[in-house]
This record gives structure tokens, C-alpha cells and sequence, in this order.
């Protein structure tokens, strides 16, 4: 039985931007939003010379809602949350033991257990521990780099492989 692995974990505004758009634009209505700007645009290539003034203003946002417009919105709303929140605003320390995860800040604790995990997902900068569908604990890599190894073995251990979508170094 492995030891617990202790880390502390600082959300920044970068790290909130990147769940939220990795969540958004692969999620279904991501990818149909997207094919709507394009579609949009295309037509808009299209018939430009023919349309009113107006007509061309409106395809030509349509084409930027969600390739410009609604990135620069969910980076307006990372601000918010992680400035705002009073969880988000300070650090989190995470306890990953044999029984789940033990999340603390000031002096509360909150075991989250393996077994109540939905999904965990590792990109190149973060690890993503899913708690529902749309809700995760994001752990910046950058921050607890010596344990990382560690913990993604722990996870890859303890949660059942089909939630799971961790990559392990093969030595």
C-alpha cells in the first residue's frame, strides 16, 4: 500500500480557461456551435456581394460567435470564478490516500471517494478529476510536478480503468 500524496493547488485564471473550453468545444454542442461559425462563414464567402450591408454584418458575427466571441467570453467568466470564489480564490490541498481523495481548505476537509469519481482525464497541462458530468477538480501539473507520476499511478490503481484516461510513463 502506498503512502498518501500530499499537494497544494493554486487555480489560475489559464487553468479554469482551459477546463471550461476543453469542456465546451468537445462536448456535442461545441462542435455544432463551431460547424455553425464555419457554415456561417462560408456562406457569408459566398454571398457576400449580393447581400445588404446589414446582412453581411450579421453573418460576418454569426462567423465569430463562437470561433472569437464566446472564447473571449468564457475567458472573461475564468476571471470571475477564480477571483471571485471564495474556494477557487485560495489554494485547495489535496490528500490522495487509499480511501479517495481528501480536499481541505482552512479547516475543511472533504473526502471525495474513488469510488465517486465519473471521469479523469490528463491533457498536457492539467489532470481533470470529474465529479459529475460537468464538474471536476483541476490539478495544474506545473504545480506538484515530483508527485505527479505518483499520483497518476495511484489513479490509475484505484478508479475503474472505463473513467479513467490517464497516461503512465512506461519505463
Amino acid at each position: 500500500m502506498d503512502k498518501n500524496i500530499e499537494i497544494s493547488v493554486k487555480l489560475k485564471t489559464r487553468h479554469m480557461y482551459e477546463f471550461q473550453m476543453r469542456h465546451y468545444y468537445l462536448s456535442a454542442q461545441g462542435v455544432l456551435a463551431v460547424l455553425f461559425s464555419v457554415a456561417v462563414f462560408v456562406y457569408y464567402l459566398i454571398s457576400h456581394k449580393t447581400n445588404d450591408q446589414m446582412t453581411n454584418l450579421l453573418l460576418i458575427f454569426g462567423a465569430l460567435l463562437f470561433t472569437v466571441i464566446y472564447p473571449f467570453h468564457m475567458w472573461q467568466r475564468s476571471i470571475q470564478l477564480v477571483k471571485l470564489s471564495p474556494v477557487l480564490s485560495k489554494a485547495l490541498n489535496y490528500t490522495f490516500t487509499s480511501e479517495g481523495i481528501l480536499i481541505s481548505q482552512d479547516n475543511d476537509d472533504v473526502l471525495f471517494p474513488w469510488e465517486d469519481i465519473k471521469k479523469v482525464i490528463e491533457t498536457r497541462r492539467l489532470l481533470l478529476v470529474y465529479s459529475s458530468p460537468k464538474n471536476g477538480y483541476i490539478l495544474p501539473k506545473s504545480q506538484y510536478k515530483e508527485q505527479c507520476d505518483s499520483i497518476k499511478t495511484m489513479i490509475k490503481r484505484e478508479v475503474d480503468d472505463e473513467v479513467c484516461k490517464l497516461k503512465l510513463r512506461e519505463n
